[in-house]
């Protein structure tokens, strides 16, 4: 059933394989197209995550006046998102997109580097006559840069050692490091109004990017560089909403030491 869906994604690298010769540079390509549909996604879950902090008076009240009827709350609630054309889930919604374009790629990159009953790769989900198929099949590596994209750092480091595994480990360093410097670009909006929940997000997604060693190099790849592409849309959404410069992470803010939310800014 999902054959279709593997096979779609195969053909998108496959066309950029054509532009441009190059493994990881093809993946690079798909990245930048899912992150140009997921950006517009992200600047209107921003939009709607500071027009639910400027009416959080609002929230709380109906949340005080509904104590202890919770059918009723969610009702008030959801009747106060469309009044004020908030979505609770925008800021959510480009993560949950990327996840399974994530899952689908780690499964395409298993079936381009299929084994044949030779040891060599006989790819699938891809025309015989592309030019990506013809350059995989018959091969043991997907090489880009040094990186057999194929492998995973678990794998490089018990096959190899250390030191050839050492450009992968690096690769995991910028997952992390990435992902660590988006949560410290959306704490420094409004450090004070952080929730529980926002502060947990700080700690676990960093962790959760160590997952990476357990993938093939290729899925590191896309999930850098889409995390470039965030980090690049969230240093906008700083200084263009809230006023913060040094992309995102400086100190310029309003009269009294608070961030500028300017709401009515547009994209």
């Amino acid at each position: 059933m999902f054959d279709g869906v593997f096979q779609g994604l195969a053909w998108l690298l496959a066309f950029f394989y054509d532009l441009t010769s190059s493994y990881g540079v093809s993946i690079i390509l798909l990245t930048l197209v899912v992150m140009a549909v997921v950006t517009p996604l992200t600047l209107k879950g921003t939009k709607s995550m500071m027009a639910m902090q400027r009416l959080q008076p609002d929230m709380r009240r109906i949340q005080q006046e509904c104590a202890g009827d919770r059918q009723r709350l969610n009702e008030e609630m959801l009747k106060f998102y469309k009044e004020n054309d908030i979505n609770p889930m925008g800021s959510c919604l480009p993560m949950l997109i990327q996840m399974p374009i994530f899952l689908v790629l780690f499964r395409v990159v298993r079936g381009l580097t299929h084994l044949a009953p030779d040891g060599t790769f006989e790819p699938k989900y891809l025309s015989q006559a592309s030019a990506l198929y013809r350059s995989l099949r018959g091969q043991t590596e997907m090489l880009f840069l040094g990186f057999d994209l194929e492998k995973s750092p678990k794998q490089a480091l018990l096959d190899r050692g250390f030191i050839v595994a050492l450009p992968y480990l690096v690769l995991i360093a910028l997952w992390v490091g990435t992902s660590y410097l988006q949560q410290m670009q959306v704490a420094g909006r409004n450090p004070d109004a952080m929730t529980p929940q926002q502060k947990m997000m700080m700690r676990v997604i960093p962790i959760f990017s160590l997952t990476a060693i357990f993938f093939p190099a290729a899925l590191s790849i896309y999930w850098v560089t889409s995390n470039l592409c965030r980090v690049a849309t969230q240093g906008y959404i700083s200084h263009r909403f809230y006023n913060v410069g040094g992309l995102g992470l400086g100190n310029k803010r309003g009269e009294g030491g608070a961030p500028v939310i300017d709401v009515k800014a547009k994209p």
